[in-house]
């Protein structure tokens, strides 16, 4: 019988930065890079990764590495892991700045935190990058009120808008299960920029999502009761001495 090979170990960098949104204003946005750990520590893996421009070329990926001083990295934070099917564990960094401000970024939209609900079953049963890059957001901007380090980047007046907008963002960012998290986060998103938004009907609408959010969260739950009390019964049942 084979034997599976060990999960890998990655390394992701979630490189944050403030876009323009069409109404001029300015949003989050993130741009992920990854590599295996290979030989090197998590902090090094990060770190070269946080530094290096969004280009392909081996020699100038390299040439740029080495030129480019640590000096230019603000912040480089480690916000969280999680297991991936088929790639292992992945360790999550975030930093600032972005060292390629042009490459491709992805806007952080209703931004929202995910858990399970289940106190003993941390794995939510969805999780997309976006409520990484949530979390992360979330968990600098708290830190930024207590961590001196974390305190001293979000101090730098380069970056005192991107941080103001990050203690934004985590004071109205939901946290709960998959489907509750975005009806929340949708909802509290159509009261900014929904013409409608003081329309009872719209209201109405709302809250129906955010109950029905809720009653498939309620059904899961209860079908994860339910399997568990029938594996505990065939366990019982395994126990009991045959009789002669």
């Amino acid at each position: 019988m084979g034997v599976d090979p060990p999960a890998g170990v990655h390394v992701e960098v979630l490189l944050l930065r403030l876009v323009s949104t069409p109404g001029g204003g300015p949003a989050l946005a993130s741009r992920t890079v990854r590599a295996p750990l290979g030989d090197g520590t998590p902090d090094e893996v990060a770190r070269r990764l946080a530094t290096r421009p969004a280009v392909t070329d081996r020699a100038v990926v390299d040439r740029a590495a080495t030129t480019r001083p640590d000096a230019d990295l603000e912040l480089l934070h480690s916000t969280s892991w999680r297991f991936e099917p088929g790639e292992g564990v992945v360790l999550t960094y975030a930093a600032l700045p972005d060292p390629d401000p042009t490459a491709p970024a992805v806007p952080l939209l209703h931004p929202a935190v995910v858990s399970s609900g289940d106190p003993v079953r941390p794995q939510p049963d969805l999780l997309h990058p976006h409520h990484v890059v949530a979390h992360a957001v979330r968990h600098l901007a708290e830190l930024a009120g207590r961590d001196p380090a974390v305190a001293a980047a979000a101090a730098l007046p380069r970056r005192r808008r991107t941080w103001q907008v990050m203690a934004e963002e985590a004071a109205r960012m939901p946290t709960g299960t998959h489907a509750a998290a975005h009806a929340q986060a949708h909802a509290a998103a159509s009261v900014v920029v929904d013409p409608a938004a003081g329309d009872p009907a719209a209201a109405a609408d709302r809250a129906a999502a955010v109950d029905r959010a809720a009653a498939v969260d309620r059904a899961a739950a209860e079908d994860r009761a339910a399997a568990e009390d029938r594996a505990a019964a065939e366990d019982r049942a395994v126990d009991v001495p045959a009789r002669p």
